[in-house]
């Protein structure tokens, strides 16, 4: 007989109706451990009011961790591919930490997107809009830049004061990326997919801090975004850091 409810007196003493098809303790803390995220599609067994069911994953969590990538040397870009960037998710939230730039030599950090799963990227001035306001530790007059208008890409860092050390160590950003309605759900315009950056990183000139928050928005066409690449400037590339991809529902 298989097992459909769950006997609390059962599962005071440790086991879960063994005499009826069930399962003692044992063979949960006995099999192989998962070690790591489940996927998606994997099952859980949970008890509904006391009847045993089976759930995916997927119903679980609201954020997923989708990717970790860990930089360690001269990496020329970090790419979230279609199999990725799909439509299971309303959100996606791209973080870095502790970025550097290889060599500790100047650049700033560009996200670009693609609707043909990288083909080709939007990297023309007017495919996105920016609204951003950045400030630098070492002002005496605590002033705040206000940066809006055209632009060629999602400008992580940059937009007041630029990233990077010219070669001397110690320079790094750290970012958070969240990705509103990728798949565009209202197609009748492009004017609905929106990116909001918060980012923390050291003045290249100065060395001072700075931040910088505001949002960018797509404008160039209705398709559906399912790629996102993130490079840095002045043709130089990663050297360290760590990229999160999540998925949010």
């Amino acid at each position: 007989m298989a097992l459909s409810k769950v006997d609390v007196a059962n599962m005071i003493t440790g086991t879960v109706g063994t005499s009826n098809g069930g399962f003692a303790v044992g063979s949960i803390t006995g099999a192989t451990a998962l070690a790591a995220t489940p996927a998606l599609t994997d099952e859980l067994l949970v008890s509904d009011a006391g009847t045993l069911k089976r759930i995916d994953f997927t119903h679980l969590p609201t954020h997923v961790l989708l990717d970790d990538t860990f930089i360690s040397s001269n990496t020329a870009n970090v790419t979230y591919s279609s199999s990725l960037i799909t439509g299971d998710f309303e959100q996606y939230i791209i973080t870095g930490s502790a970025i550097r730039v290889n060599s500790n030599a100047k650049g700033n950090i560009f996200a670009f997107v693609s609707s043909d799963n990288g083909s080709s990227y939007h990297t023309t001035s007017g495919d996105y809009v920016k609204s951003m306001l950045v400030g630098q530790g070492g002002l005496s007059s605590n002033a705040v830049n206000s940066r809006h208008g055209d632009a060629s890409s999602i400008e992580i860092t940059g937009n007041a004061y630029d990233f990077g050390n010219d070669g001397n160590a110690g320079c790094t950003a750290n970012f958070v990326l969240r990705c509103y309605n990728l798949k565009n759900l209202a197609t009748s315009t492009a004017v609905n997919r929106y990116f909001q950056v918060q980012t923390a990183y050291d003045d290249r000139d100065s060395g001072h801090g700075v931040s910088g928050e505001g949002c960018y928005i797509f404008m160039d066409g209705t398709a559906e975004i399912n790629n996102i690449k993130l490079e840095v400037s002045h043709s130089n590339t990663f050297g360290q850091g760590e990229f999160r991809l999540y998925g949010v529902r």
